[in-house]
C-alpha cells in the first residue's frame, strides 16, 4: 500500500497573506500536500488570496466547505441557487475541483415521525431542482459538489450512504459526489469504513477526525474511538484515490496551535498506514 496524500484546513483565511504563506510552508514542511477551505474562505477576497499564496507555495487547494442556502425545510430555491452558483463559479475560477455542502436544516427540536416524513418530501423536492440547477453550472467548470453526511442530531440528517443515494442519483449529474465526514458518521452510530466501502466510486472527499461517539469534538486521528485501520483498508478496496483531507476546528476541543495538530494528524495517520501494512504482510 503506497501512503496516501494527506491534506489539511486551519488555515488563518481572515488574516494577511505573509501569515498564510507560513502556514503554508510550515504543512508543506510536515508532509502535507493540500489545503481545504473551510467557512472562513468566503470572507471578502479570502479564498481568492489564499489561491495565489498557496499556488505560490505549492500547497494547492483541493476543496472549500460551501455556505449553503439551506436553512430551512421550505427554503428558497432561488435564493440558494443565488448563493450556491456564486460560489461554484469562483471555485471554478480558480480551478479547484470540488466545494462540500452540508444539506442539513439548522434545527435540533425533535419531531413526531410522521411531521419529518412530510417536511422531507418537500425538502428532497427542492434539494432536486436546487442541485440541478448548480449541476449545470457545475459540469462545465469541472468542479465535483459533494453533499456531506450529517449527524443524526437533525430531523433532516441524511446520515447513512442509503439515505444520501436518495438526494443525489435522482439529479443524475456525473458532478454530484459525496463528502465523507467521519465524525459525522460516528457519532450516528455508522461504522466510517463501511460507509465508505457503499458509497464506492461516488465518494469524491473525505472529512476526518476523531471522536468517542458522542459530541463532535474534531479531534486528532487515533485519539478518538473510529477503527482507522479498518478505514484505510475500506479506501483501498474502493480505490480511492483523492488525498486523505483531516478537519479540524481548534475550538472545539482544545486550544492547541495549528502546527502541533497538524503534526499530530500527520503522526498518528501514517502509523495507522504502517499498521495495516504490517497486517498485511503477515
Amino acid at each position: 500500500m503506497s501512503t496516501r496524500e494527506l491534506g489539511i484546513n486551519g488555515f488563518s483565511w481572515h488574516l494577511d497573506a505573509d501569515t498564510l504563506k507560513r502556514e503554508a510552508e510550515m504543512v508543506l514542511a510536515l508532509g502535507y500536500r493540500w489545503a481545504y477551505g473551510d467557512m472562513g474562505v468566503w470572507a471578502p477576497g479570502a479564498l481568492e488570496t489564499a489561491h495565489e499564496v498557496f499556488r505560490g507555495s505549492g500547497l494547492p487547494i483541493w476543496s472549500t466547505h460551501g455556505v449553503t442556502g439551506v436553512q430551512e425545510w421550505d427554503f428558497d430555491v432561488d435564493a440558494a441557487f443565488d448563493r450556491m452558483s456564486e460560489q461554484v463559479r469562483r471555485i471554478g475560477s480558480l480551478e479547484i475541483g470540488n466545494v462540500t455542502y452540508h444539506t442539513m436544516v439548522n434545527d435540533t427540536n425533535r419531531e413526531a415521525p410522521e411531521v419529518v416524513s412530510e417536511r422531507r418530501v418537500r425538502f428532497v423536492s427542492r434539494f432536486h431542482e436546487l442541485f440541478g440547477r448548480l449541476t449545470e453550472v457545475a459540469e462545465p467548470l469541472g468542479v465535483s459538489i459533494n453533499v456531506e453526511n450529517i449527524e443524526g442530531e437533525f430531523d433532516s440528517a441524511y446520515r447513512t450512504a442509503e439515505e444520501i443515494f436518495t438526494i443525489i442519483d435522482p439529479v443524475a449529474s456525473d458532478v454530484m459526489g459525496v463528502c465523507l465526514d467521519s465524525g459525522h458518521a460516528h457519532m450516528s452510530n455508522v461504522s466510517v469504513a463501511d460507509m465508505a466501502r457503499e458509497l464506492g466510486p461516488r465518494l469524491r472527499e473525505v472529512h476526518f477526525h476523531d471522536n468517542l461517539g458522542k459530541a463532535d469534538r474534531h479531534m486528532v486521528v487515533g485519539i478518538g474511538s473510529i477503527e482507522w485501520v479498518d478505514v484505510i483498508d475500506a479506501l483501498d478496496e474502493i480505490n480511492f484515490t483523492s488525498p486523505v483531507v483531516f478537519e479540524w476546528t481548534g475550538t472545539y476541543w482544545s486550544d492547541l496551535p495549528f502546527e502541533d495538530v497538524a503534526r499530530a494528524h500527520y503522526f498518528n495517520w501514517r502509523q495507522f498506514e504502517s499498521m495495516v501494512d504490517a497486517i498485511r504482510a503477515k
